[in-house]
Order: structure tokens, then C-alpha cells, then sequence
């Protein structure tokens, strides 16, 4: 930390011990933060329930529940806090804090004990004012400082996750959010969870962990906005909106309108309405024709994007990529005053070339035509996204995206991209040992490749990473069943492909032309400065440096890139001074410059629905 261990070992140090730490709970088991059944039934007996039965109860969420029988042979339900439960809302307000304004965050609390007060609290509140929640029985604390809640038991009818397609039920929910608007509460995690129906088919509220009483507002038109949300999902657009004018008014329906965006809402509706992509838009529209509300813009409830956060943290790794070059730039920058300027022209022009043949081989990896001018606009996008992923991975999500816009399946541009990236990595090497063989040399002289210990030690990790993933049955559900269906929809893409003459040359002459072109690039960078390496030792110092700085985990290999072009044209001879000038001029080219306009196109492109 204080500059004696470099920034990458200690992350390394991190990593590892983060993983062996977590293999340690895998294997030996985690204490259980949980109350024993002796430590809960002695606390229930402090507040006057005397538990005959007890079992474990999962019907709203994962945080421990209990069904109670007392000696009167009567019901509770026990919600119980642990510990454990108040250090993940910690991680979570933390989160939120810093991805979210504070208008939109909850205050926290502190302790467990006041967490249960509050929500006891909050259900006295709402029965006053003629909401129909569970009336509170107690809550104290364990033994263990776990905190629980007692309430009583609803009785609840078949057949409750459908309540809300109910005409009826779906108005009397509504109604009992509309007394909780007028008393000024805010629910704050309205979902189809939080709604219960008895046998008589009356809708009563639960879960008021998060409620607020002299709620603001907005917290107000949000628990508006989240039920306007579940409705929808159960019962239809129509009806859920004219439920919700009915009961809370056109005028509330109206303001909740900023906050009908994924954002807003809770974590299952975000998951819910993200595959039904267009209720969102259909909901805002029906409710703005219910209210005669205009264009309302949504809200902005974004202190800071992901992917703003993504990006610095990117810059930050590649600004310590660079450091041990920015020792050079003075050097660089004055060499640059007596380059040859033809020859800095020629290393532009190579550098634009590039993204020719990178349209080309995108255009061939895909069965059915692509816009070219729409292709070679997503070429230079990604050269933008490079920055925000490790090695390639900014630059291929944006391939996905981009077939996904143009109306491909998303196992259809996965394959398609993976298809692009195999066949550029098999030039990659065919042309490798195409310019060994022309320089008549197997290596790059101080420039060798990686320890074969290394090569080994990765291969067993990438084993048993796959033994993992074959033994858990989880994994194997969600890791190799969706890999083997997109391996099925690529192999049956290849032979489409291969099927088309003109789209496999234009996949493996793109791919070579890409590889040549960046070559070329070089070539003049190094002739710019007055190098005499011949075309082969540049071809080969080129091939060979990035094909092992591919492995490096920054951004667009930066740091790795240059050390090991740098290593391999000195190896061939080439003077310390002309290779880091030749080298830093050659990624300013290719890397640095293309960035700005690449950056200006990837936002184009987004507000034309390209991206």
C-alpha cells in the first residue's frame, strides 16, 4: 500500500486469498447466524407467546420465518432478523448510495431493534387508519441480538400468487394502497409478494420492513408506480391502470409516470418486466391517455452509471499500464519533430485501413447481409468500448449488440462474433509462422514466450474450473446448458457460412488483411524513425508480442502491447530510442486516436437504436 508492493500483486494477493477464503466456507460451512429453536422459543415466551410448534417458514422471501403455535392454539408468524441480515443491507444502502441520488434512498437504521420497532410501528399505523395488515403480537430481541417481529398469521387462500388478475381483488388492493396514500405511508416494496388473500378473498398488505410514515412524495408515487407495475404484469395494462385511477386518482397515477422506468422498481419486477420489453412503454402510454397527461420525461434517479463507473475504473488500470512508458514521452515527442512525415501519413492510413477489413470479416462471419456502412460504424465504436473491458471483451459486446439491433438472435451474434474472433486468431497464427519462416528465425531474440509451467498451471485451473462446473448441478444449469445450446446454434451458423464461398473469403481475408494492415502500421511507425528492420522482423516482433500480450487483463492489452513490441524490436536489433518511439507512435495510431471518434459514434449510435 505504501508503494513497496506493486498495484497488480497486491490485487493478485486479494484475489487469491478472497477465493481460498471462500473455498474454506465451501468446504467446512459457514456459522449459522440463525437463532437455535431453544434461543427463539425462550424470547417468545418473554413477550407473553407460548410456542407448542414451530416450523420454518418460506413463503415471502429468504430471510428466516417462522410459523408459531401457542398454547391458545392460535398462529404467529415470526419474522426473524439476524446479524448477518443488517451487514447485507449495510453492502446494499452502500451501493445504492453511491449509484443513486438520496432523494431515492431509505434511511437507515440503528440497530435490529429499531428495524422491528419500525415496522410494528408502521403496521399499527396502517390498521388505524383501515389497512388490513396482520396485527402486531411483539417483537423483542434473542439471545443472540437476532431481532424478531410476531404478527398474526393470515390464513391465506390457494392460489394467492394470481390475486392480482382478479377484477375484484385487483380494486380492493388498489383501495388499500389509496388509504395508505391519504395517511401519508409509503410501503416502499409493493409486490405481489407483499399481498396476501384470506379465504374470504379479501387483499391484506404485508411486509412493511421498508415503509415510511409522512412519506415524501416521490416515495409516495413510487409504491404507485410498483403496483401499477404488478397489476400490469397479472391483470393487463387496461385494467391496471383504470384500477389505479379509480382508487388513488388520475392525478397521482399522473405523477408517478417519471418513475415507471426498470430503475424505479424493485428487484423481481426489474426481472419481470425485463422480458417483456415493451409493458413498460405500453403502461406509460395507457396511463398518460387515463390522465390526459402530455410527454412526461422520466425521472433521473442516477447519482453516477455503471457504465461511467466501469470506464474510470478502466482509465485508472490502463493509466498504470502506461506509467513505466511515460518516462519516454519527452524522448518520443522530440522524435517526433524529425519523423519523417510521409511516413507518419502511411501509419494513419494504415491505422484507418483496419477498420476496412475489420467490416469485411465481421460481414462474412454473419449468414445474411449487414449494412456495410452500419458494420463499419460498430467497428469504430468498438474501439471506444475496448477501453471498458479486459483485453477484447469491450469491442465484442458491442459486435453482439449490434447483430442483436439488426434483428439477430442473441445465440445468432454471439456465434457470429465468436466465429470473427476464431477466424482472426487462426490467421493470426498461420501468418506467425508464415513470417518466422520468411525471417528464418524461431524466435525474436531477447523475446521469448511464456514458461511452459505457466502454459500448464493455467490448463489445470481452466480444468478445474470445468470439473466444477460439470459435479455442481447449478452450474451446470446455468453455465454448461446455455454454452452447449450457443456451441449447437454456432456450429449450425459455421455451416451456412461455409456453405457461402464469398463470405468465408471475405471472413478469412478480412481477418488476414487486418492482421497485415496493423503490420503495415508498424512498418511505417518503425520507418518513420529511421528503423532498417526488414518487412518479415517487424511482421514477426508484431505477431509474436501481441499474441502474448492477448493474455494480459487490461484493456486493450495496454502496457503489455507495448513492453513486448518494445522487447521484440529491440531483439531484432532496432535502438532502445527508435523502438519506444516507434512503438508509442504506432498505439497512438492505432489505440489512442481512434478512441474520440469512436466514442462520438457509439453515442450515435445508441440514440438511433443501433446499440
Amino acid at each position: 500500500l505504501a508503494g513497496v508492493v506493486p498495484a497488480g500483486d497486491l490485487l493478485l494477493a486479494v484475489g487469491v486469498g478472497s477465493t481460498l477464503g471462500s473455498l474454506g466456507l465451501l468446504v467446512f460451512g459457514a456459522p449459522n447466524p440463525e437463532p437455535s429453536p431453544e434461543e427463539l422459543c425462550a424470547a417468545l415466551q418473554r413477550v407473553g407467546i407460548q410456542p407448542q410448534r414451530v416450523q420454518r417458514s418460506s413463503e415471502r422471501g429468504a430471510r428466516p420465518a417462522y410459523h408459531v403455535l401457542d398454547a391458545g392454539g392460535k398462529w404467529t408468524y415470526v419474522k426473524v432478523r439476524t446479524p448477518e441480515d443488517r451487514d447485507a443491507d449495510l453492502l446494499n444502502r452502500a451501493y445504492r448510495a453511491a449509484r443513486f441520488r438520496s432523494a431515492h434512498l431509505a434511511r437507515p437504521f440503528a440497530s435490529l431493534k429499531r428495524e422491528v420497532e419500525h415496522e410494528a410501528l408502521l403496521l399499527v399505523m396502517a390498521a388505524q387508519v383501515g389497512v388490513r395488515v396482520p396485527r402486531v403480537v411483539g417483537f423483542g430481541l434473542t439471545s443472540g441480538e437476532s431481532a424478531f417481529l410476531a404478527q398474526e398469521l393470515v390464513e391465506v387462500a390457494p392460489g394467492t400468487d394470481d390475486a392480482l388478475v382478479d377484477p375484484i381483488t385487483l380494486r380492493d388492493v388498489w383501495r388499500q394502497v389509496g388509504l395508505l396514500q391519504r395517511a401519508g405511508i409509503a410501503h416502499r416494496h409493493l409486490s405481489s409478494r407483499s399481498i396476501l388473500l384470506d379465504d374470504d378473498g379479501s387483499a391484506w398488505l404485508a411486509d412493511f420492513d421498508e415503509a415510511e410514515a409522512s412519506a415524501t412524495d416521490q416515495e409516495l408515487h413510487r409504491d404507485v408506480a410498483d403496483l401499477l407495475v404488478e397489476s400490469a404484469l397479472a391483470a393487463g395494462v387496461e385494467p391496471a391502470v383504470h384500477a389505479a385511477v379509480d382508487a388513488v386518482g388520475p392525478e397521482a397515477v399522473e405523477a408517478a409516470l417519471p418513475l415507471l422506468q426498470p430503475l424505479a422498481l424493485s428487484a423481481p419486477a426489474r426481472r419481470r418486466v425485463r422480458q417483456d420489453k415493451d409493458l413498460l412503454p405500453s403502461l406509460r402510454r395507457a396511463a398518460q391517455e387515463a390522465t390526459g397527461a402530455t410527454d412526461v420525461p422520466l425521472a433521473h434517479l442516477e447519482r453516477i452509471r455503471p457504465r461511467t463507473a466501469l470506464i474510470i475504473v478502466a482509465s485508472t488500470i490502463a493509466f498504470y499500464a502506461l506509467l513505466p512508458q511515460l518516462g519516454n514521452l519527452g524522448g518520443t515527442a522530440e522524435a517526433l519533430r524529425h519523423a519523417n512525415p510521409l511516413w507518419l501519413a502511411a501509419v494513419l492510413l494504415a491505422s484507418a485501413t483496419t477498420y476496412v477489413f475489420a467490416t469485411i470479416s465481421f460481414m462474412g462471419s454473419v449468414p445474411r447481409s449487414l449494412s456495410i456502412p452500419g458494420t463499419l460504424r460498430a467497428q469504430v465504436a468498438a474501439s471506444f468500448a475496448t477501453l471498458v473491458g479486459p483485453g477484447s471483451s469491450g469491442s465484442l459486446a458491442v459486435g453482439v449488440r449490434f447483430l442483436e439491433r439488426s434483428g439477430r438472435r442473441a445465440s445468432e451474434a454471439t456465434a457470429a462474433v465468436a466465429l470473427d474472433a476464431i477466424a482472426g486468431t487462426v490467421m493470426h497464427v498461420l501468418l506467425l509462422f508464415g513470417f518466422v519462416l520468411w525471417t528464418g528465425k524461431s524466435g525474436v531474440g531477447r523475446f521469448s514466450l511464456p514458461d511452459s509451467n505457466i502454459v500448464l498451471l493455467a490448463l489445470a485451473v481452466l480444468a478445474t474450473l470445468v470439473g466444477l462446473a460439470l459435479l455442481v448441478r447449478p452450474l451446470r444449469q446455468r453455465i454448461l446448458t446455455p454454452v452447449v445450446a450457443a456451441v449447437r446454434t454456432a456450429l449450425s451458423q459455421v455451416g451456412q457460412v461455409l456453405r457461402s464461398p464469398g463470405r468465408v473469403i471475405a471472413l478469412l481475408g478480412g481477418s488476414a488483411g487486418l492482421s497485415l494492415a496493423y503490420i503495415a502500421a508498424l512498418m511505417a511507425s518503425v520507418a518513420a524513425f529511421g528503423g532498417d528492420l526488414a518487412v518479415p522482423q517487424v511482421g514477426t516482433a508484431y505477431l509474436a508480442a501481441t499474441a502474448i500480450a492477448a493474455l494480459a487483463p487490461t484493456p486493450g492489452g495496454l502496457g503489455a502491447v507495448e513492453s513486448a513490441l518494445i522487447a521484440a524490436l529491440t531483439g531484432y536489433g532496432l535502438a532502445d530510442g527508435v523502438a519506444v518511439s516507434s512503438v508509442l507512435t504506432f498505439r497512438l495510431a492505432t489505440f489512442w486516436l481512434p478512441i474520440l471518434p469512436g466514442w462520438l459514434l457509439f453515442g450515435w449510435m445508441q440514440r438511433r437504436g443501433e446499440l
